[in-house]
């Protein structure tokens, strides 16, 4: 009977993925339209929700065979050969997609060598964030504190920011100036997401022996000592993108609102318990981001 109430939509919602489908989409629109000055195509967005879907699932059923119960975990144990059958039909697509649509094999046989070390460097980190890298003691990079966090927004950062670039054949932008900010913000960005996330699991963590930083330092030190540190940092890349716009005011404002919307996560964390809470509070922080960032570019025109 408990399993029936959980069993809703936004279950299947949220366990399934299309949630961090639907924000790596966002965080990749955004970047079109700020630094392409126009949107993805209908192919290039399925090639990144696709993926996203993918790889979370993939993720997610190897945590789930090790997990503690929760309704995540029920729902993935309770839903196996759907998600087998998924699973092969998202791989098909993706291949389908990237290789015979968006060409992108001969794309990145063209890039450069530092950037085709970039691409791996976050296929490497995503494929050991589950997977061990080494037999037993060794764990795989979500049992290393800082480094899980770090491994998250790298990977998102590559994802959303890079690989728009790189579908478009544009890849050669980001190492302009203007660029380098935005991939920076949206890395610390993430990272700030991903390390208020892991203070929904302290009490699993510790089980787990998963040192995050909640886990290590405790939510109230953990948000004084390194939340609000990176929240200043992405002050000070906001204030140094905010050269780069003719509407340098109305970019500012917009800006704060994200700020102002973290600072009330921090305040909201200690009385939020429940993960879909924590799912969508946090992590749906993206849309927010995107939405007003998208509306600066599309209404107000990108950076000079």
């Amino acid at each position: 009977m408990k399993w029936n109430k959980q069993n809703s939509w936004v279950d299947t919602f949220l366990w399934s993925n299309h949630f961090y489908g639907l924000c790596a989409i966002a965080l990749a629109s955004e970047t079109s339209y700020t630094l392409l000055q126009h949107p993805l195509t209908f192919l290039q967005l399925c090639f990144i929700y696709v993926s996203t879907l993918l790889y979370y699932t993939y993720a997610y059923v190897i945590a789930s065979q090790k997990a503690i119960i929760s309704p995540r975990v029920i729902w993935y144990q309770t839903n196996k050969n759907y998600l087998f059958i998924r699973q092969c039909i998202l791989a098909i697509l993706i291949v389908y997609l990237g290789f015979f649509k968006l060409n992108m094999g001969t794309i990145i046989l063209s890039l450069s060598l530092s950037n085709k070390l970039i691409l791996c460097s976050a296929l490497v980190v995503s494929l050991l964030y589950y997977s061990p890298m080494k037999s037993y003691p060794i764990k795989d990079l979500r049992h290393w504190g800082i480094v899980k966090s770090l491994s998250i927004a790298w990977v998102w950062a590559i994802v959303t920011v890079f690989m728009p670039l790189l579908m478009n054949s544009s890849i050669e932008l980001i190492v302009k100036s203007f660029s380098v900010l935005y991939f920076s913000h949206i890395f610390i960005f993430i990272l700030i997401l991903a390390i208020l996330f892991d203070s929904k699991d302290v009490e699993k963590d510790q089980l787990q022996s998963t040192h995050t930083i909640a886990l290590t330092l405790g939510i109230k030190k953990m948000i004084q000592q390194i939340i609000y540190p990176l929240l200043a940092l992405y002050c000070m890349l906001l204030v140094e993108m905010r050269q780069f716009y003719s509407r340098q005011t109305l970019f500012a404002v917009v800006s704060c609102i994200t700020i102002l919307y973290i600072i009330f996560l921090c305040r909201r964390i200690p009385k939020m318990n429940s993960m879909r809470q924590n799912i969508f509070l946090i992590d749906g922080s993206i849309f927010l981001k995107t939405i007003l960032g998208i509306a600066l570019a599309y209404f107000y025109g990108s950076h000079t």
